[in-house]
């Protein structure tokens, strides 16, 4: 497996007198370089030189990888198979310090491999793709159909990972280092969510996750970067732009949970995930003559608060906010594509009287449907 790449952290020592870079460069290794026994690839005079005017070792090790970073050519890893799948998985660097891969392919076998965390926010937005990861000694929890994460967590602390072979894969991760966060956001810390909020003034001490609905905006933001060409500077100026918004709408979806909802999605079993996708569909299929939530959580085997919790988390709604969803999409299709009329839409949705729906309509998406059949004749 690719190796998930990390950001370092900006450091306030100087790296003018930088030793010779090491892209690999570890703490351990620096402190072994302090010792005087010999490191392939670090100029040991220049780190004792560091470490005498009071640089620790970790922060060494940090300033060489970035080093290595700033001396390598800055470029996309473009390719067009590889020797695990074909595709193209890319690496981005934007210019306000935030790291991005992108993997748009088929992969031929499946692929492990268990990471270190570094001292980063990770932002994963899934659009294919099937695989499963664990955190430390955590149970092994499914990555599955479209989603949005955030992670955080303590540095040093193992992830493990699976992408599985056979599948058409598209992703993106954003990396965010607290420089980066901080060039975007400054000292306006207040309305970021709490953990990321201590995340970014160094008060981290526990591990924090939440999963949340790939929505629309979401979705067209991360195709924009995977399909961006990187020899256009309108696109590169175009895809830190669309981080920017991934960033900035994960957050704003995060402000809306509460404090108990983090990390409860790393405890959905794969029964519970089962469960929860087939309710999706059945309320999907169901528009005009759908469960109550009882007897939808009956029919999938959880039980009610379980099922809306999970699917608010899995899906970005409750059961009867899925259902409006459902309703109302199909409403504006029937209208645009059908040119059905609104009397026969209502009662093809559901509704029972059509002035409430032409009402839930207007709510919805701001407009008459009666406009809406008009514009799609």
């Amino acid at each position: 497996m690719q190796e998930t790449y990390a950001a370092g952290t900006d450091s306030n020592a100087s790296c003018a007198s930088m030793p010779s870079t090491n892209p690999k460069a570890s703490t351990y290794g620096v402190k072994a370089a302090i010792k005087g026994r010999t490191r392939p690839g670090i100029d040991m005079g220049a780190i004792s030189e560091l470490y005498a005017s009071g640089v620790g070792p970790k922060r060494i090790a940090h300033n060489l990888r970035r080093e290595h970073e700033k001396s390598a050519p800055t470029k996309m890893r473009l390719h067009d198979s590889f020797n695990d799948g074909t595709g193209a998985y890319s690496f981005i660097k934007t210019g306000l310090g935030f790291e991005v891969l992108t993997a748009a392919g088929v992969l031929q076998r499946q692929l492990d491999a268990c990471f270190t965390s570094e001292d980063v926010m990770k932002l994963h937005f899934r659009l294919k793709g099937e695989g499963c990861y664990a955190l430390g000694t955590e149970d092994t929890v499914p990555m599955t159909g479209q989603f949005a994460g955030i992670l955080l967590q303590p540095e040093g602390q193992p992830k493990f990972e699976s992408r599985f072979e056979g599948h058409e894969e598209c992703w993106i991760t954003v990396f965010c280092s607290r420089d980066s966060l901080g060039t975007v956001f400054g000292n306006e810390l207040g309305s970021l969510p709490v953990p990321v909020r201590e995340f970014v003034e160094g008060r981290l001490q526990s591990t924090f996750g939440a999963q949340l609905a790939l929505n629309t905006a979401m979705a067209r933001s991360a195709m924009d970067i995977i399909s961006a060409d990187e020899a256009n500077i309108l696109a590169k100026a175009q895809t830190e732009a669309r981080v920017v918004d991934l960033l900035c709408e994960t957050l704003l979806n995060l402000n809306q949970l509460s404090d108990s909802d983090w990390n409860r999605p790393f405890a959905f079993s794969p029964r519970d995930r089962h469960c929860l996708e087939e309710a999706y569909h059945i309320l999907h299929a169901e528009l005009a003559d759908p469960p109550n939530l009882k007897e939808l959580a009956r029919r999938v085997g959880v039980n009610p608060n379980k099922l809306n919790f999970g699917l608010k988390m899995l899906y970005g709604g409750t059961g009867g906010e899925l259902l409006n969803r459902f309703r109302m999409e199909e409403a504006r299709r029937l209208l645009e594509e059908e040119g059905e009329n609104v009397t026969q839409v209502a009662y093809a949705c559901g509704f029972n009287f059509p002035g409430n729906f032409t009402a839930a309509f207007r709510r919805h998406f701001g407009v008459l449907p009666k406009d809406v059949r008009k514009r799609g004749r």
